[in-house]
């Protein structure tokens, strides 16, 4: 495992994992239970740890990115809008030409009175949400055309 950090953080741990299966079959015929292998770490199990990434490289040539971003940092919007800038810096391979995320959203909604509102102090432990993104091969071939 490799942690990418900078001086002033401790960083997220990065793995890089081989599968010996192609990359069609887990596209084709996802099984729910088995998509943890795309990660290196059952979600579960992870308590001190804002992000993770594990790379998983098939032998038909393809790769997956597994993502998780802990909750406690982060809602779904901040976690694309973070998958989002990334693939954007890697497709451009220059930050500051890509454009800055606007959270805007307190304007479109004004919070409401929040004085009844009384969060408790604990998290819930729920079942971790899965999604699988597929893309179609003409799809892939024409990004890379580009």
């Amino acid at each position: 495992m490799i942690i990418m950090s900078t001086a002033k953080t401790m960083g997220a741990p990065y793995v890089e994992a081989i599968s010996n299966c192609n990359l069609s079959q887990v596209v084709t015929n996802p099984v729910p239970k088995n998509m943890d292998k795309l990660l290196p770490f059952k979600v579960d199990d992870v308590q001190n740890l804002g992000m993770f990434v594990q790379v998983t490289y098939f032998s038909c040539g393809g790769i997956a990115v597994g993502l998780v971003m802990s909750h406690k940092i982060a809602d779904a919007l901040s976690f694309f809008l973070v998958a989002n800038k990334w693939a954007a810096v890697a497709r451009n391979g220059n930050y500051d030409d890509v454009p800055c995320p606007m959270f805007e959203g307190a304007k479109i909604f004004p919070p409401r009175d929040s004085a009844r509102f009384k969060p408790s102090t604990g998290i819930m432990k729920e079942e971790p949400v899965t999604k699988i993104f597929m893309f179609p091969a003409s799809k892939i071939s024409t990004l890379q055309e580009r």
